[in-house]
């Protein structure tokens, strides 16, 4: 990296999770059939915002250190992500500014206010679930330094806060403000489907860990990360993304209403998201106290 940059700005999406249960096709997706995490590809819309607005000469980037990361499915993976990405930036001496994660909702762009310390019943990627014995990508029990199988606690910091609340409420006010003037100007119809708005129950699954961690890691002096937001942004069709099966099911749904967007095409899903993605940088750089 350039020795100018002197601060860093995360955005973060996850990876696919389970097996695309919006399609109701239960376990007969093949891993390469599942739709994309449609969280990883706005983050990415988001970082590629950041570092073209950086080359177009938006003076408060000047000293940022642009970083895309796609984020596992995996209870605890996020704790250790966490804390690995504050030690990169504090050892070469670029403080994480602030991290902006996105997950995936059925609709609506929603802003999460606070995060939990209460895992839910969910398995993740691996299979694991609370109370259950831990096992690795290769499905091979986990074990302590005493050879001993690991139970999967249910709580994502053992000595943590039972919430941590988001740093400020002022970044989320200024994108809802343009987000929803937008969608009621151009999108009407689908306004109750799109509106930004937030929220108290990020869900009890990775999502709400994510919260957990970020929120957690902002507000005390030297914890590692100044600002934090966890967005939620709607789970839509990925077009050529996803194989003739799963868009035929899709196409049913949708002739059925059942799809959250019946009657939107992916073209308008797309602008949607870049609109979205511009609101978010705009509003971060506005917002962007440097010293």
């Amino acid at each position: 990296h350039s020795d100018d940059e002197n601060y860093t700005i995360i955005v973060s999406g996850f990876e696919p999770f389970g097996d695309d249960y919006v399609l109701g096709l239960g376990n007969t997706l093949t891993t390469a059939e599942r739709a994309v995490n449609h969280s990883a590809v706005v983050a990415s819309m988001i970082g590629t915002k950041f570092e073209k607005r950086k080359l177009d000469g938006a003076h408060k980037l000047a000293g940022a250190h642009i970083k895309v990361i796609t984020m596992p499915v995996v209870w605890g993976a996020v704790k250790d992500r966490v804390e690995e990405e504050i030690e990169i930036a504090n050892k070469n001496t670029r403080p994480i500014k602030i991290w902006i994660a996105l997950g995936e909702s059925e609709k609506n762009f929603i802003l999460e206010t606070v995060g939990k310390n209460q895992r839910g019943k969910g398995s993740d990627n691996f299979g694991n679930r609370v109370g259950e014995y831990v096992k690795d990508e290769n499905q091979k029990y986990v074990k302590n330094d005493k050879g001993k199988r690991i139970r999967l606690p249910g709580t994502n910091w053992e000595n943590g806060d039972p919430t941590y609340p988001i740093p400020s409420l002022g970044l989320g006010n200024a994108i809802q403000g343009d987000f929803n003037a937008f969608i009621k100007k151009d999108f009407n119809t689908f306004v109750n489907d799109l509106e930004f708005e937030f929220s108290t129950d990020a869900g009890q699954y990775i999502c709400d860990e994510t919260t957990y961690n970020i929120y957690g890691k902002t507000g005390k002096k030297g914890s590692g990360i100044e600002n934090a937001l966890f967005i939620h942004v709607p789970r839509w069709t990925q077009g050529k993304n996803i194989s003739e099966r799963a868009q035929k099911e899709i196409n049913r749904q949708r002739n059925e209403k059942q799809y959250p967007h019946p009657e939107m095409s992916w073209a308008t899903q797309k602008v949607i998201s870049e609109q979205f993605a511009t609101i978010v940088v705009d509003k971060v750089i506005a917002n962007l106290k440097l010293k």
